[in-house]
């Protein structure tokens, strides 16, 4: 079962519509299912796809319906091991190999010596796209996290990351050094690593604090909470003001420059982020034109045929029009980009039983990004933003919207909220042009950008026809200006 640092970009494997899925079967038909029969949604394996309007697309699930068996007990007691992925499947066998490879009591000894006691490793672990996470008990009680890196399977996920495993965990780590060093936001402390592939463990690995939490989406999911309700009135409207507080403080944190986080010592630096593989960059224009090279470069090759012969394929090249007519152009000596967790979302926060945040998980994701970037919303929150001129007609999709409507105006209130009190107490702005880019064009042509990785084909034709009408629109009020 996903919990502590062992999901991964899940925005682009689950989705966010838990009472009425669109997803698509082998012969391509649209149909329905229920919050009952999604039982494995969360899963990192499962590689059901985040599409426009919270409607996913499923290419295959490796997980079989076990998924909340154990929720009666939260962290590392509800862990499932490869017990909870198809026998059949890539993902188990490369699980099961794994396990029997590490040299587990190594790993005992490495961290015995770190902290100067004895410790025990548990004997489950909980499985995401490209770690493995097992419980360490020292004779004192404290409890660690160690992370190891499973070795790459892009015949499941793709190549949608440039950098190899070892810089990503680095800028990951850095990350979390950064985070905590300069925010109230509850990361785990690193102990120690190694991140080479030939080390004498068998992987590369990080040793973290433990949390003892479960992740929101899996809880909410166990306890059948309403859609987009996270526990009673008081714990949902805790829990929601408490991600838009943190939301907040991350896109506080600034630099002049776009890229990942990397450490040199005690100095964090800007440097390449790991999805292009590029950076860093000083303007947004030029970190756009290197983020649709990039995911159009993926989509050629990874990307169903029929994904690639259709005329929506090209649409991201519309991207950069959009963006200028929507964003001025950053202006010398005055850029400041602010942290964005791509991975922000209730699958990558863990929470106690009344969920109350005790922590969050995943961090390579994190860059300091343009405002649209760092305003993209939080996943698996039922928050709905309607892709531009499209007109939904199907009645269960209706039905959901009308439930959800009142969440996205909340949530912006509660962000608004979160950056008045951070201004009051800093007596400067702070974090407002994100804010006030949240559910704005500009962040659905982002959207519409993420949302090409899924590579399919109607998912491609509703945001070709959103950016046409959206560039018929600027260009208007442009000639418009022009003659006026």
């Amino acid at each position: 079962m996903p919990t502590q640092f062992d999901t991964k970009s899940r925005q682009r494997t689950c989705c966010h519509d838990w009472q009425t899925h669109e997803t698509t079967n082998n012969d391509g038909n649209l149909f329905f299912f229920s919050k009952v029969a999604q039982a494995t949604w969360t899963n990192p394996a499962n590689t059901s796809r985040v599409t426009s309007n919270n409607t996913p697309t499923t290419e295959a699930s490796h997980y079989k319906s076990t998924q909340f068996a154990n929720m009666d007990h939260l962290g590392s007691d509800a862990w499932l091991d490869a017990n909870e992925i198809d026998e059949e499947s890539e993902l188990h066998t490369r699980a099961t190999t794994f396990v029997a490879a590490i040299k587990w009591e190594k790993l005992k000894t490495l961290a015995s010596g770190i902290r100067g006691m004895e410790c025990e490793l548990s004997d489950k672990y909980s499985l995401g796209h490209y770690n493995l996470v097992k419980r360490l008990t020292f004779v004192d009680g404290v409890s660690w996290i160690v992370r190891l890196r499973l070795p790459q399977l892009p015949s499941v996920f793709g190549a949608r990351e440039a950098m190899k495993a070892a810089d990503c965990m680095g800028i990951e780590i850095a990350t979390m050094n950064y985070i905590r060093l300069n925010s109230d936001i509850p990361v785990p402390e690193v102990f120690g690593y190694d991140l080479s592939a030939e080390n004498t463990v068998g992987a590369p690995y990080i040793f973290i604090e433990y949390l003892h939490g479960t992740v929101a989406a899996e809880l909410q999911q166990a306890k059948e909470c309403g859609t987009g309700t996270f526990g009673s009135p008081e714990q949902d409207r805790r829990f929601w003001t408490q991600m838009a507080e943190y939301h907040v403080q991350l896109a506080s944190l600034t630099f002049d420059k776009i890229g990942s986080i990397h450490q040199n010592g005690d100095k964090f630096i800007i440097g390449p982020e790991i999805e292009t593989g590029e950076g860093p960059w000083d303007t947004s224009q030029q970190y756009y034109e290197a983020l649709v090279r990039h995911k159009m470069q993926v989509a050629s090759t990874d990307a169903p045929p029929e994904v690639r012969e259709s005329e929506s394929f090209s649409f991201p090249s519309k991207f950069m029009e959009l963006m200028e007519s929507t964003q001025p152009v950053d202006a010398p000596n005055t850029r400041k980009f602010g942290l964005a967790n791509r991975d922000f979302g209730a699958h990558n926060v863990l929470v106690d039983g009344e969920f109350n945040i005790v922590g969050f998980i995943d961090f390579d994701g994190v860059i300091a990004a343009p405002s649209a970037v760092v305003a993209q919303l939080p996943e698996l929150m039922d928050l709905s933003c309607p892709v531009p001129g499209f007109v939904e007609t199907r009645e269960m999709a209706l039905e959901y919207q009308k439930k959800v409507a009142h969440l996205l105006p909340r949530y912006i209130d509660l962000v608004q909220a979160a950056v008045a009190r951070r201004e009051i107490n800093a007596g400067k702005k702070v974090a407002s042009e994100f804010a006030d880019l949240l559910a704005s064009d500009a962040a659905s042509i982002v959207q519409g950008l993420n949302e090409y990785g899924q590579h399919r084909d109607f998912i491609n034709d509703r945001w070709s026809a959103a950016y046409d009408l959206l560039l018929q629109k600027y260009r208007e009020e442009a000639s418009t200006a022009e003659m006026s």
